[in-house]
Formats: C-alpha cells, structure tokens, sequence
C-alpha cells in the first residue's frame, strides 16, 4: 500500500478464520444469535425506561444509557463481523475501517466512564437510600452522563486520529475480524512505541479508574 493511505480508494482485507471455513460457518451461527438476543434485550429495556415515567429517575437513566452504548457497541461490530465470516476475503475501504475503528473505541470508552458513574449511583442508593434523590439528582445524572460522553470521545478522537496518521505500505491484510487498532497497526510502516505507550497508559487509566470507584462503592 501506497503513502497515499488516505485515499478513499485504498482497501484493507478482513481475513477472518478464512483458512477454517467449517469454524466460520460455526461462528456466525454463534453470533447472529448473541447479536440478536443482545439487540432485543437492550431495546427492550430502552423502550420500558422511556415508556414508563416512574423510571425516569437516575439510576434507570443511567441502565438506559448502558443500553444504548452496549447496543451500538454491537451494532458497529457485529454485522462487519458476519460479513467477514461469510466471506474468504472481506475488504474494507480505509475510510470504513476508520469510522468502525471510532465508534468502537467511542462506545467501548464510554462504556467505562459510565459504569464508573453507576458505581457512584449506586453507592448513594445503597449507602445513603433516605437522600438519594438529594444527592443524585437529574442535574448531577445529566452531568455524569455527558462527562461519560465527552470523554469517550476525546480520547476516541485522537487515538483514532493518531492511529489513521501513521502511513500504511506493504500488504494490506488484517488478521482478525473488524478494524481494531492493534491488528491496523502492524500494518504501519512506521515507529508507533509513542503511540503504544499512550494507547496502553490510556486504556489502563479508562478500565482501572471506573473499576476502582466499582470496587470502592
């Protein structure tokens, strides 16, 4: 592949489990139903949230919020995913794989900062039930959930940015089953340690800090 990687002509190669076809078909299978059932149980559960307005305090805002990140997660994944599966080779242009690359990393982000400020949620309930609509009130739930968001993509914004930068030559396979960053950049002709350092730091601070508060609450 060419210096000129952002060209919107320039492809990559899903490959999958290629090599066991018997083992794809057995996948797909497998995930078409996870993918569904994750679908219909978190669309169900946004619907009842919206519906029912005696849900309409935080701490169900916040499942709802879960719901809708866990089910564009999987929406971003899984239907590429299937396609590679069914696939012997799967392309995908630099600009999709891009824009796949991004809101996975900005729903799994999310997904992080917000189940930290559910553990925070559900601390003032257990722990102080009698004023817990004092403390986590609409105002403070809508800030956390857009503290979660925004976040999220900041460091989506620029780890994605960063990543689609660095120039892409040689072959133009990835060997797994969507764009991740680290099988897009193995296929980086150039030094990514920097990168490496603050897309590990990065992600330890996203896992370990809501895990932590989880932990503490």
């Amino acid at each position: 592949m060419r210096k000129q990687n952002h060209s919107s002509e320039v492809e990559f190669i899903l490959l999958g489990f290629s090599n066991y076809p018997e083992l794809q078909r057995q996948m797909f299978g497998a995930f078409l139903v996870i993918y569904l059932v994750t679908l219909i149980g978190n669309a169900l559960i946004i619907t009842i949230i919206s519906l029912d307005q005696s849900l309409h305090i935080p701490m169900y805002l916040f499942l709802q919020n879960l719901s809708l990140v866990d089910l564009c997660f999987s929406t971003v994944i899984t239907p590429e995913m299937l396609v590679v599966l069914t696939t012997e080779k799967a392309t995908i242009s630099f600009g999709g794989c891009f824009v796949q690359m991004y809101f996975i990393l900005l729903f799994g982000g999310t997904e992080c900062f917000l189940l930290g400020a559910m553990a925070y949620d559900r601390f003032a309930a257990i722990c102080h039930p009698l004023s817990y609509l004092v403390i986590m009130n609409k105002r403070v739930f809508v800030k956390l959930a857009v503290f979660s968001w925004v976040s999220g993509t900041m460091m989506t914004t620029l780890q994605t940015t960063w990543v689609f930068s660095f120039p892409y030559c040689g072959h133009r396979e990835i060997n797994h089953l969507f764009c991740e960053t680290p099988p897009v950049l193995e296929l980086a002709c150039a030094d990514t340690f920097l990168f490496e350092v603050y897309a590990f730091t990065g992600t330890i601070l996203i896992v370990m800090v809501p895990f932590l508060l989880i932990l503490l609450s």
